[in-house]
């Protein structure tokens, strides 16, 4: 809410301070919001890596608009990732739950991480 509802440099400053102690603490949401804000800025590779595994960490603690993320950077090849129909089926299928039925588009030629279109999510 600091965020999104910020007057001033001074609570843009703040908000991802906040964040950052709530996800430490084990906010998932907090999580999943501090990797998104984040990745926007990331300047080094580094930090690339530890705001995807904050939505790693959100997604796989339940919640879903990391999974979303996840699945959409990976659909789009963003922040430099390579795009991967494989890992995004896995983050929209997980969105999902398990035992979800993906459905090939035309163009997507992927065969060796699915069986046949259906993606197994382990808990």
């Amino acid at each position: 809410m600091i965020f999104e509802n910020a007057q001033n440099e001074r609570g843009v400053h703040d908000a991802p301070q906040y964040l950052e102690k709530s996800s430490q603490l084990g906010h998932h949401p907090a999580k999943s919001y501090l990797g998104s804000v984040l990745l926007h800025n990331v300047i080094t590779n580094r930090e690339k890596l530890k705001d995807l595994d904050l939505l790693k960490t959100a997604a796989l603690a339940g919640s879903d608009n990391a999974a979303r993320k996840r699945n959409h950077i990976y659909l789009s090849g963003l922040y430099g990732e390579a795009k991967n129909l494989c890992i995004a089926d896995f983050w929209f299928a997980f969105t999902l739950k398990k035992n979800t039925i993906i459905h090939n588009s035309p163009v997507a030629k992927i065969s060796n991480c699915r069986n046949g279109e259906k993606i197994t999510i382990l808990e």
